[in-house]
């Protein structure tokens, strides 16, 4: 299977939750099955406080702005039975110059049980784990990994197909600024894991440069051809100064709008990490299409970050 390959941060223990570069299809598939498991107890039986992390509480140390990343987190620690934190940079001692280490170092002095890290730099959860000795969730870093949004998205893809074995054979499309997307390095890493195969689409500026990566420069040419169609918004913060992006030929060649959808493979869906650009990746009417996953997507992301959390903070996993 082919996925973006990417090896530069590796070598942390088990105790961190980093990358799903790092992870076995073992491991992957038990959280994954674990998350089912909140999934069926919370819709079916109405259970709203797990039980497995009182007394814990996590904190968020998010250099980024979140709006599904760190709610859901908090979402799932709280049904977990645990407590979260936010804790506020433009407040903190970091306005004032603090370095991360110490900011890292004083939370788990603080008593935390576990902290989730989001930052626009490559490696930055990799190296606070080096620092401290609780756990520590990468929930996001710069365009390397995001892998929690990919547990969720394994969580949605198994439910609408019907199980992890059926993703054997599937086709996923990630469209538009691959080059920016962690998402698209942690989806397609984990789909892989159970046999689905992947192609990057979009313009060759959005593209990244990595070799033996199946690429096309034109979404009509794959459209009817997979799946999955993985769409992702273009990144205006990610680009450099020197990079422009002509938004009105980006719509024309890549935009999914309502004719496109109707050119899609029988039974195909549409994805969307979020937040969506209505006008840009997608329109009006693909935004509110049946065949859209997204709402999905957040819902399973919550019962992916509890099986996470509960992995990482002592909480049984299902047998």
């Amino acid at each position: 299977m082919t996925v973006l390959d990417d090896r530069r941060c590796r070598g942390v223990s088990g105790k961190d939750f980093l990358a799903i570069a790092e992870l076995t299809k073992d491991k992957v598939q038990t959280l994954v099955e674990q998350a089912h498991f909140y999934q069926r107890r919370f819709s079916k039986e109405g259970v709203r406080d797990f039980g497995e992390l009182k007394g814990q509480v996590v904190v968020s140390l998010f250099y980024e702005n979140s709006t599904r990343t760190r709610m859901s987190f908090e979402r799932a620690t709280k049904l977990l039975g645990g407590d979260f934190a936010y804790f506020d940079i433009a407040s903190s001692s970091v306005a004032k110059g603090e370095s991360l280490r110490d900011t890292a170092t004083v939370l788990e002095a603080l008593g935390f049980s576990a902290v989730v890290v989001r930052h626009y730099s490559e490696g930055v959860s990799h190296q606070v784990a080096k620092w401290l000795d609780i756990p520590v969730i990468n929930a996001g870093d710069g365009c390397h990994e995001h892998p929690s949004q990919a547990i969720g998205d394994l969580v949605t893809l198994s439910e609408r197909f019907g199980s992890l074995k059926a993703l054997d054979g599937l086709k996923v499309a990630f469209v538009g600024d691959v080059a920016h997307s962690r998402v698209a390095r942690s989806v397609s890493r984990a789909v892989a894991l159970f046999g689905a195969s992947s192609v990057f689409v979009g313009p060759p500026e959005m593209l990244p440069p990595f070799r033996n990566m199946p690429v096309v420069y034109d979404l009509d040419e794959v459209i009817g051809e997979v799946d999955v169609l993985y769409m992702l918004r273009v990144q205006q913060e990610r680009l450099l100064e020197r990079e422009t992006i002509d938004l009105a030929s980006y719509v024309r060649r890549f935009q999914l709008n309502q004719i496109r959808s109707a050119k899609m493979r029988q039974g195909g869906v549409i994805m969307h990490p979020g937040p969506m650009n209505v006008g840009v990746e997608v329109d009006a009417y693909v935004s509110k299409s049946l065949e859209l996953l997204a709402p999905a997507q957040v819902r399973n992301g919550v019962f992916g970050r509890m099986a996470i959390l509960s992995s990482l903070l002592g909480g049984e996993e299902v047998a």
